[in-house]
């Protein structure tokens, strides 16, 4: 046998798996293990949750038991969605769920309850009206499981202000008390003032009158829902709007259920906002605050502290030194991580452990060589673009990354027209272009085959475009496909709603 000297750490914990696992075991202590006759608890549901996902299920369903928030880190496709619904029908009595999801994802929320739950009543929470008769009522239980599917822009969307105010004697004064202001000064457009004098607000609301349903529940239906599930957590990471009605939502619910397949983003600031909406009590004990988002990335993640010293001016005795401290985060994020916030919080599921009982799926990308003349005018266009960007970056600027970047994914896929791309050199803006080269591109007569192909095997094709706003290649695509003879819609933010979508792509 091998000396424990001479092995490496793959072959170690090959060798001592069973001791390892035990070990952990003995030290972690997990509330829940594979326990095979519990998965009798959904025999009673419409449609059954595979194995890992029941699993899954019962170890969430555990962890609520003694905590108020889980999240499920599942990769597209592992079933999140039938999870949580999953969870929900492990409760003894019938509980009314709210579910905060994308908007395109309403619909398909409304048919997997519906599909699973043999006995459910499902609203889709789209107006205040719906809310109003509930105000200043006590909550009465759910006879039935009640799932209240809420998208997150109806969530979030309240109405606009603007300052207000009155001019008397060519000054201005509150339009309530009539007091001058102490200076003649316009009103903050960021922020509401209200009358030093009589407490009143100097704003007011513009049309169209809206409330924030997020912020309707927290105010006045506070214990109302008793389980929050909230899909696609990760984008409410930030510190805007939508996050915000997480959190008014997430304090007004006791327990909450987070769905997410990816809960980190490269940086440890990107988990703070979400960990402090919806596990405060927790960030609170380690001393946290809203605003230690930089003491989270400096413990949990990675800094780069950039000191620059400056002669400065001269004094009688000597000159000083000026010291400049600029502090960027980095990617990366501290192992600490795991057994602080996610390992007692979250249960992480594969595809791997799913794909028994998957479809066969499979990414194939396909490179192609561009054409002479397509190839001369990008490389004359990126030999100049590289030159100004090494230029700014001697200068200390990264100002012309960005149109570095996409100026030169752009000109491959839009070679057929003149393409600006806008740098600033010396504190001048200057304009590169490319000249039109005319003719169908390599890559096009590929997707013109691929979409001929599949159009025999009497399959439809859904084609994703990156470039679909100020330099639009949508029209040239549907151009060439309706050329082929491939019958073609675009779908548009602007004429197809969120709501609409999925129905939309299913219409022949």
């Amino acid at each position: 046998m091998q000396s424990i000297e001479s092995m490496n750490l793959s072959t170690f914990i090959t060798t001592f798996s069973s001791a390892l696992e035990k070990k952990v075991l003995d030290i972690m202590k997990p509330i829940y293990t594979l326990e095979e006759d519990l998965l009798r608890e959904f025999n009673h549901l419409l449609r059954k949750p595979y194995p890992a996902q029941a699993h899954t299920a019962l170890a969430v369903f555990k962890a609520l038991c003694s905590q108020d928030s889980v999240y499920i880190v599942g990769e597209m496709g592992t079933g999140k969605t039938q999870v949580s619904i999953s969870v929900v029908s492990l409760f003894s009595k019938p509980q009314r769920v709210l579910v905060l999801c994308p908007p395109h994802l309403v619909g398909k929320w409304e048919r997997e309850i519906k599909a699973t739950l043999p006995e459910v009543r499902v609203i889709q929470l789209k107006e205040l009206s719906k809310l109003l008769p509930l105000k200043g009522k006590k909550p009465e239980k759910p006879t039935v499981t009640e799932f209240w599917i809420l998208s997150r822009e109806r969530a979030k969307l309240s109405h606009s202000w603007k300052p207000t105010w009155v001019k008397r004697m060519r000054k201005h004064a509150c339009p309530s008390c009539g007091v001058f202001f102490k200076e003649d000064r316009p009103l903050s457009e960021r922020k509401r003032e209200k009358c030093e004098e009589c407490k009143e607000p100097l704003w007011e609301s513009i049309p169209p009158r809206r409330f924030s349903l997020a912020t309707f529940i927290r105010k006045w239906l506070k214990g109302y829902f008793d389980i929050l599930i909230a899909d696609e957590v990760h984008e409410y990471k930030g510190d805007s709007i939508q996050g915000q009605a997480l959190g008014e939502l997430a304090s007004s619910i006791k327990k909450r259920i987070l769905l997410t397949g990816t809960l980190l983003g490269g940086y440890a600031y990107n988990l703070f906002n979400l960990l402090w909406r919806t596990h405060t009590p927790l960030m609170k004990s380690r001393r946290y605050t809203h605003a230690s988002v930089t003491r989270f990335q400096d413990e949990y993640g990675f800094m780069e502290r950039t000191i620059k010293e400056v002669e400065d001016e001269d004094y009688r005795y000597g000159r000083a030194r000026k010291r400049n401290v600029r502090v960027k985060p980095l990617p990366g994020v501290s192992p600490l991580l795991l057994p602080h916030f996610l390992l007692p919080n979250a249960v992480f599921l594969r595809l791997s452990d799913v794909s028994s009982a998957l479809p066969p799926y499979e990414e194939n990308v396909v490179t192609l060589d561009m054409e002479e003349h397509q190839a001369e005018e990008y490389r004359e266009l990126e030999n100049a673009l590289r030159e100004i960007v090494a230029q700014s970056l001697r200068c200390g600027s990264q100002k012309n990354l960005a149109s570095y970047l996409q100026g030169l994914l752009l000109v491959p896929d839009a070679i057929y027209r003149r393409n600006e791309i806008e740098v600033e050199i010396g504190g001048q803006r200057k304009t590169l272009s490319n000249l039109p080269v005319e003719g169908v591109m390599p890559k096009e007569a590929e997707l013109l085959d691929i979409v001929r192909r599949e159009k025999q095997e009497g399959r439809r094709v859904l084609v994703y475009c990156t470039f679909t706003d100020t330099r639009d290649i949508t029209p040239r695509l549907k151009t060439l496909l309706e050329d082929g003879g491939i019958k073609v819609e675009v779908l548009k933010s602007q004429t197809v709603s969120p709501e609409r979508r999925e129905e939309w792509l299913k219409k022949p």
